[in-house]
């Protein structure tokens, strides 16, 4: 029988959802955050707990792009505290972080290696629940079954995938995604654009989420320039930064019930020149769709816009659409346009197609490269269309 299940994470959802925190049943709260911008939100979260008769902690300040090496003290932080509930508020870095911390405290003598892909995570709960609180719009980490963490010698992601990762709860509250600097919610955003537009395309893919990821991707192309453009504090600001939160998480929950494409095979750049993820990826996809050219997704995605069958191959028409949206909120069209070196480009760039190569999610995209045809679309990235 030819069957698919699907999965995403129990959630809560609406304005003032982060008060859901008041009535958890857990009394130990392990709170893992990001920046300093969200020191006011988490102040009034730990005091709504202490009121509600719950004791909290931070254990982890989390940075963009953590290593390994990151979780390291923050680890013994939650084994000193011992909560019954970690929770994490912040990005995907954040989140995914915190999916580490919850299984190294669960299963305090398993190693990195033994929970990297492709290996197994066992079932986690048994001492707490994780509850995820995203205040940026990408990565849609919150209801997914991966967590992405930098190996620091090799400078090289690393991941875990287990459905057991997924978090036991989502909150999404608008209104922490409002105070998001516009650079995020651009990198972000396109993040989420990406992980769609590939999860629609992937072998793996199915029906609903065909339909998850067009909805996702059309509220980004709506929405998306509004968030990054419009004056903060005003009605339209709002409804955009909401529209994309959910799109965000629209996006998680198509790529965990399919996955994602080139763009983030072929991602190793970013680590290795310090560009952010969701940065990389918005450079990137318009170069890989290009080359997938033609596909019932792209066609059908294309036709909303105006395309119509001739010469140009649907994945021309949509990849020359990408570059318009990033440029309507400040991305530009290749990695030349943003002050990168050329030489260090170009052998970063040979590191991360060889890693991309041997990936193992490369057989899921609709069209695998040679070894010269991803050469020749990262070096498209670099030097733009000539």
């Amino acid at each position: 029988m030819n069957f698919k299940t699907f999965n995403s994470a129990n959630t809560i959802l609406g304005e003032n959802a982060l008060k859901y925190l008041n009535d958890i049943e857990e009394k130990r709260i392990a709170i893992v955050m990001g920046g300093r911008s969200q020191q006011n939100i988490i102040d009034d979260i730990i005091s709504d707990l202490k009121k509600s008769g719950k004791e909290s902690k931070v254990v982890a300040n989390i940075k963009n792009e953590p290593s390994m090496g990151d979780i390291v003290q923050p680890l013994k932080n939650v084994m000193n505290f011992k909560p019954d509930c970690i929770l994490a508020l912040g990005g995907g870095s954040v989140i995914d972080s915190a999916k580490a911390l919850w299984i190294f405290y669960e299963y305090p003598d398993l190693k990195w290696e033994d929970v990297l892909l492709p290996n197994p995570v066992p079932v986690l709960g048994n001492k707490a629940r994780l509850i995820a609180v995203p205040t940026t719009s990408g990565t849609g980490s919150e209801t997914t079954s991966c967590a992405v963490m930098v190996e620091e010698e090799i400078q090289e992601k690393r991941l875990i995938i287990s459905q057991n990762i997924i978090p036991s709860l989502c909150i999404l509250d608008d209104e922490l995604v409002c105070t998001m600097p516009n650079h995020v919610a651009a990198n972000s955003g396109m993040d989420a654009f990406t992980h769609s537009l590939e999860a629609g395309v992937n072998k793996a893919n199915n029906p609903l989420v065909q339909r998850i990821a067009l909805t996702a991707i059309l509220d980004i192309f709506k929405y998306l320039p509004i968030s990054v453009n419009e004056n903060p504090g005003t009605e339209k600001f709002k409804e955009a930064r909401g529209r994309i939160q959910l799109a965000s998480y629209l996006s998680g929950v198509a790529i965990n019930n399919s996955g994602t494409g080139l763009a983030h095979t072929f991602d190793q750049i970013g680590p290795k020149l310090n560009i952010p993820h969701g940065l990389t990826c918005a450079v990137l996809l318009p170069y890989t769709v290009e080359f997938i050219g033609d596909h019932p997704f792209y066609k059908e995605l294309g036709e909303i816009f105006g395309y119509k069958e001739g010469p140009e191959s649907s994945g021309k028409f949509l990849s020359e659409k990408i570059i318009e949206l990033n440029k309507s909120i400040g991305i530009p069209e290749c990695f030349g346009k943003m002050n990168i070196n050329e030489k260090d480009y170009l052998e970063a760039m040979k590191e991360a197609v060889y890693s991309g190569m041997n990936s193992g999610g490369l057989g899921f995209a609709p069209k695998i490269p040679t070894y010269d045809e991803a050469e020749l679309f990262m070096s498209e990235a670099y030097y733009g269309r000539r």
